[in-house]
C-alpha cells in the first residue's frame, strides 16, 4: 500500500484528502460523489477513510477505533439514545459528531456484508452503475 496511507486497522485508513483528490493517492471503490465530503469517505467494500488534514482527525480516529469494537446491538442502542436526546435538546458538537460516526460504522458494516464474496472487479462494476444512476437523476 502507498506510504502516504496510514493503516489504522484493516477497516480504517487515514490519508490527506487533497492528495486523494489530486490523484497522488489512489483508494479504489470510493464513490465519486463522496470526494466533496471533507472528513470521511466510505468505500463500497466497507472501509472508512479519514482525512488526516481535518482538525478533528485525532478525535475521529480514536472514536472510530472504539466504535468499531462495539457490537451491533451496542451501536444501535447508542444511536437510539442519542437520537432520542437530540429530539428533546440540542446535542453538543462532539455528541453530534459521535452520532454521525456511529451511523457511519453501521453503514460500513452493511457495506462490508454486501461486498462479501464479490471480486474487486464486480464491486467496481456495481460502483459505476450506481454512480451513473445517481448522476442521471
Amino acid at each position: 500500500m502507498n506510504a502516504n496511507i496510514e493503516v489504522i486497522n484493516p477497516h480504517l485508513l487515514g490519508v490527506r484528502f487533497d492528495w486523494l483528490k489530486a490523484g497522488f493517492v489512489n483508494i479504489p471503490l470510493i464513490p465519486k460523489n463522496q470526494l466533496e465530503n471533507s472528513v470521511v469517505h466510505l468505500t463500497v467494500d466497507g472501509i472508512v477513510v479519514l482525512d488526516k488534514n481535518a482538525r478533528i482527525y485525532d478525535y475521529a480516529k480514536k472514536a472510530l477505533i472504539n466504535i468499531m469494537r462495539l457490537s451491533d446491538s451496542q451501536i444501535k442502542k447508542r444511536v437510539k439514545n442519542l437520537t432520542i436526546y437530540k429530539g428533546k435538546s440540542n446535542l453538543t458538537e462532539h455528541s453530534e459528531l459521535f452520532l454521525k460516526m456511529l451511523k457511519a460504522e453501521q453503514t460500513r458494516r452493511e457495506l462490508l456484508n454486501m461486498s462479501k464474496g464479490k471480486t474487486k472487479q464486480q464491486l467496481e462494476k456495481e460502483l459505476k452503475v450506481f454512480e451513473n444512476s445517481t448522476t442521471n437523476t
